[in-house]
């Protein structure tokens, strides 16, 4: 068995060379958000299923994938299998599908035994109700399914409910598309917009509540040290659509409008709205945020994720130096450099700044 702990800091920073697994824990991260979210399925099948889930390297038995994320001493695990021998004739037609076989949910408080909330086998299981009975779970529900996703009656199962609402709080960022159709550079339709959607659609949006009901200054500041002074101008028509645009400092006597931005631009005025978002998620976890970024917006982008550190807990995946030695002395932040040796990934060193 490979097994791989991550302990998180208020920052932490997973960096290693290409091809050692920064991108697997990334990825790790979102599975267990999407057994909360319901859609365990279609994420593992958009990653090809759960061949290629699963670790590539020499195992025994049938090939499975154990997860398992402790939040204020809740601790959350499922394991996922393969369809494999046993498996129910139902699910011969999808072969990419993950099989849940385990998924417990116990308060893992230091020096006390585990309490648990949550038992699920295969198809059976047990959950503790209001009162404290285990009991059996009534709903029906499918292999590749996670009882979790199902759980919204606070009243009868509270502490359940809680866990399920934090793991949907967590939000995921890994690239933005910025062709010249992307939808970062078209105009909408101006609405209140606390979070960003994770293809730009509603950047306009974003930017224009951080700059009237957020953290304003810090946009400006961030913004300003990125591109020698410029700042964000979102123009809002007659029809009340939006329009993103760059007021330049120099010679430049027009803001830029999105479809002028280069792409480093429009990645960088993303990852500002994601991260000063007015409604902050619980855990924002970036994967290679640095990707399209000219070397000298790192520090600008080290200051973005300071700021929203003070609000919510920052995870990035990166191997760019400079981004790394901007943020690892921080008393806040823990650096996680990973390696691979046999073919599995390792922690090489796990270090807190100074």
């Amino acid at each position: 068995m490979r097994e791989l702990v991550f302990e998180f800091g208020q920052i932490t920073v997973v960096t290693g060379a290409n091809g050692v697994g920064k991108t697997n824990a990334y990825r790790a991260l979102q599975l267990v958000h999407a057994c909360a979210a319901g859609d365990l399925a279609h994420m593992v099948v958009a990653e090809g299923g759960m061949p290629s889930v699963v670790w590539a390297g020499q195992r025994r038995g049938e090939p499975k994938v154990r997860l398992a994320v402790v939040l204020d001493e809740i601790r959350y695990e499922v394991t996922l299998a393969t369809v494999g021998r046993g498996a129910p004739d139902s699910f011969s037609a999808f072969p990419l599908d993950p099989i849940i076989t385990i998924e417990r949910v116990e308060v893992v408080e230091p020096g006390a035994r585990p309490v648990e909330l949550l038992e699920r086998r295969g198809a059976l299981a047990f959950v503790h109700d209001e009162a404290g009975r285990r009991v059996t779970y009534p709903a029906p529900f499918h292999e590749s399914e996670s009882v979790l996703s199902q759980l919204i009656d606070v009243r009868q199962y509270p502490e359940l409910v809680v866990l399920r609402s934090a793991l949907l709080r967590m939000r995921f960022h890994h690239q933005l598309r910025t062709d010249e159709r992307a939808p970062a550079r078209l105009p909408m339709l101006g609405t209140r917009t606390p979070s960003v959607a994770d293809n730009g659609s509603d950047l306009s949006a974003a930017l224009a509540t951080i700059q009237r009901v957020g953290d304003r200054g810090a946009l400006d500041r961030c913004v300003a040290g990125a591109f020698s002074g410029a700042q964000v101008v979102v123009d809002e028509d007659r029809s009340g659509r939006l329009e993103l645009q760059l007021a330049m400092k120099g010679g430049v006597r027009r803001p830029l409008r999105a479809q002028e931005l280069s792409d480093g631009q429009l990645r960088f005025l993303f990852l500002a709205a994601a991260l000063l978002a007015p409604r902050p998620p619980d855990v924002i976890v970036l994967n290679e945020p640095e990707a399209g970024l000219h070397v000298d917006l790192l520090p600008a982008l080290a200051e973005l994720v300071v700021v929203a550190s003070e609000s919510t807990q920052v995870v990035l995946m990166t191997h760019a130096h400079d981004l790394v030695g901007a943020l690892a002395e921080r008393p806040d932040t823990v650096t996680i450099n990973l390696d691979q040796v046999g073919g599995a990934t390792r922690i090489a060193e796990r270090r807190t700044g100074s």
